[in-house]
């Protein structure tokens, strides 16, 4: 995938400062490559996403729109290029360390429990309180449309679309790598 988006130096910087002010998370793509083998998945990538806002990576199979999100999750390494969230590098920092959320196109979910205890899950394993974590998913749910499906077991809810598998777990940065088909069906209208 080749892009670029970035507004501008000035811009990118003037972006970060309103987001410290705002308390939001800005992130910032500048340059990335990554090859396999002979193939470039990201020939130069830079894009700017302000705090709060929503960004598509849109483009067919093999484009790299995976690869980008995975470099900025952390579970891939840039061959050169640089991630900057709140306008710090966090290029060498490992996954385990950001702080951020990824939903892969094949996720696995718990068939037996319910919608909203998938939703917890994450925050069970950081041992975060049953009201806390029932809130947090609660609220999640609500936010995609979903909050009528929280007692349906998975095999229900998987019947809707993807963003009801968005991890609970705090995060300052939650990103999804949705098929093509399950985006046009999420962005269709009566969708969640």
């Amino acid at each position: 995938m080749t892009a670029n988006t970035t507004r501008n130096a000035a811009g990118a910087a003037d972006a970060i400062g309103q987001a410290e002010r705002r308390g939001g998370t800005s992130v910032l793509l500048r340059d990335l490559t990554r090859a396999f083998g002979a193939t470039r998945a990201l020939d130069g990538l830079s894009i700017e996403m302000a705090p709060g806002e929503l960004v598509a990576l849109l483009g067919p199979s093999g484009c790299g729109k995976t690869t980008a999100l995975r470099i900025v999750a952390g579970f891939e390494t840039a061959d050169t290029g640089s991630v900057l969230v709140d306008g710090k590098d966090i290029s060498s920092v490992p996954a385990a360390r950001r702080d951020m959320g990824m939903v892969f196109q094949s996720y696995s979910l718990f068939p037996n429990i319910s919608a909203l205890d998938n939703v917890a899950f994450g925050l069970r394993m950081r041992k975060i309180g049953a009201g806390d974590r029932r809130k947090r998913a609660d609220d999640l749910l609500d936010m995609v449309g979903l909050a009528a499906l929280a007692a349906a077991t998975v095999a229900v809810a998987a019947t809707r679309p993807d963003p009801a598998c968005v991890p609970a777990r705090p995060g300052r940065l939650i990103s999804g790598d949705l098929p093509d088909r399950r985006a046009r069906r999420a962005r269709s209208p009566g969708c969640g």
